[in-house]
């Protein structure tokens, strides 16, 4: 199934399933390892799916320790992962204090898995009223990148906008886009999942960088 393949992105869903689904993404893993191929992660936590006797930071670091993109959010970082900080430390909503944060975060789960080069987080934060701030940032192993910060009075779907996240940055990496744009581009690829119905992500390439401009 890997033949030919130059990166594979797995999702945190596929080990909650069942300890069959964790073996098998481990199985893939390490046929990918031999096979020198980019592997990245989406750090989706869904709560309800653990249900078979194993939290998710028993399963995950194993798995994680496989991967050179690691994407999600600092709360996914704690549950998935143990990776531990002080929410009482976050000012939720402010910039400075989510990029400080996430800085944190980021220089724990590199030092905890040395093949990790890059972790990107993002950050939605909903206002009364229904608009929505959302922001990302990207951690390289040595420097912190923020992204824009987009602001949106209307949301048409939120559905899908984690995977778009993950879809801009890794196709911004294979682009060889510097780290500030590829994480200002991988921001505006979920933003303009927000304006669509549906789960999946329509908005072609050149119109995702008219929104960072």
């Amino acid at each position: 199934m890997l033949e030919g393949a130059t990166w594979l992105h797995w999702t945190a869903i596929t080990p909650a399933i069942n300890e069959n689904a964790a073996a098998l993404v481990l199985e893939m893993l390490q046929a990918a390892v031999k096979k020198n191929i980019i592997i990245s992660t989406d750090l989706n936590y869904r709560r309800l799916l653990w249900k078979y006797g194993k939290l998710p930071y028993e399963v995950m670091p194993a798995l994680v320790e496989y991967c050179e993109v690691i994407m999600g959010n600092i709360w996914s970082a704690k549950d998935m992962l143990g990776i531990d900080w002080d929410e009482k430390e976050l000012v939720r909503g402010d910039e400075k204090s989510c990029g400080n944060m996430a800085r944190i975060v980021a220089e724990k789960i590199v030092q905890r898995f040395p093949k990790c080069k890059k972790v990107a987080f993002t950050f939605r934060f909903n206002e009364p009223g229904g608009s929505l701030d959302y922001f990302a940032t990207l951690y390289n192993g040595k420097a912190m990148y923020n992204s824009i910060c987009f602001h949106r009075e209307v949301i048409i779907d939120s559905v899908g906008s984690g995977d778009s996240f993950m879809a801009g940055l890794i196709y911004g990496m294979m682009q060889g886009m510097p780290d500030q744009e590829l994480i200002n581009f991988a921001a505006a690829s979920a933003v303009s999942k927000l304006d669509i119905k549906g789960d999946a992500n329509t908005t072609p390439v050149e119109q995702v960088k008219r929104l960072v401009k």
